[in-house]
């Protein structure tokens, strides 16, 4: 369930218990905005069942708020809200016309995190997305004049956080539900030779395998 930049996010291979767990949080959530005096959008939350096209075929979400069904839908264009949100924010810092100290700061703690969220996710994705992305960046990072940020590019960083991910869960560092999807060279063919200690690269043939993390944080 997500309204705009909040999420509600739950794991299981078992619809119920995604259901019975996704409702509770509504209600908590719906209980939270009356005490707090918020109202919540019912027509702009939506619920997405996520998975394999074969384990998500047929599958329906049945979750409400405040006595009403929320729509599921099966695709969201996530970067172009993130453009969206990142635009409106660039143009804010602009009209106060910060010196470049402060626009880096503001880069750091306001521009960056919406540009790298869930990032290691969504990274192989439409490739025209992504060159919008990078030329937001670079237009911004140029104008705070700083040569600490201004060579680093988003492709870049999402690279390392793939890397960074993969280390996390070669050491048990990440979710529980990641643990084991890598695997060594010699446990999967069984014979010792020079890259026997190398992580084993999966021949996937499909682009939509090759997108997955299992895949990707191998072969980076």
């Amino acid at each position: 369930m997500y309204a705009d930049d909040t999420e509600l996010h739950y794991s299981s291979s078992q619809l119920e218990r995604v259901e019975q767990v996704l409702q509770n949080g509504l209600e908590e959530v719906s209980n939270w905005m009356s005490v707090n005096g918020f109202k919540l959008n019912i027509d702009k939350s939506v619920c997405m069942l996520i998975g394999t096209r074969q384990r998500v075929s047929g599958g329906t979400l049945c979750l409400s708020l405040n006595d009403s069904m929320l729509k599921q839908v099966t695709s969201t264009k996530y970067l172009d809200y993130v453009l969206k949100r990142v635009r409106g924010k660039i143009y804010s810092i602009n009209r106060l016309k910060p010196p470049p100290t402060v626009r880096k700061l503001l880069y750091q703690v306001y521009l960056l995190p919406i540009l790298e969220y869930c990032d290691v996710v969504w990274q192989p994705t439409n490739a025209s997305q992504t060159r919008r992305l990078e030329r937001f960046h670079s237009k911004y990072i140029s104008l705070c004049n700083d040569s600490s940020i201004s060579g680093q590019s988003l492709t870049e960083r999402r690279k390392f956080h793939t890397i960074l991910q993969t280390y996390k869960v070669l050491h048990k560092l990440a979710p529980d539900y990641l643990h084991g999807i890598f695997e060594y060279a010699v446990n999967v063919t069984g014979r010792i030779s020079r890259n026997a200690h190398c992580l084993f690269v999966p021949q996937l043939r499909t682009n939509y395998g090759k997108r997955s993390l299992y895949y990707r944080g191998v072969a980076i």
